[in-house]
């Protein structure tokens, strides 16, 4: 648990993990609990890294497979 949240930051990480902050003092600010809520769910991805492209999710598998002539 340890490693996942101190280890391996990557750029994406550190956008997330700034715009949560910012929605979290602007949901402050403004008294906006959904502007809140939505921060802290941004920053839970951010560091602990999760969301559909942490995992690999995203990627394109390019396999090299060959197609038999008929």
């Amino acid at each position: 648990m340890k490693d996942i949240i101190f280890k391996n930051w990557n750029a994406w990480q550190l956008i997330r993990l700034a715009l949560s902050v910012v929605f979290v003092i602007a949901g402050i600010m403004e008294a906006d609990y959904f502007l809140i809520a939505g921060g802290i769910f941004i920053m839970y991805q951010a560091v602990f890294n999760t969301g559909c492209c942490s995992t690999g999710n995203c990627e394109v598998n390019y396999s090299k497979v060959r197609i038999k002539d008929k």
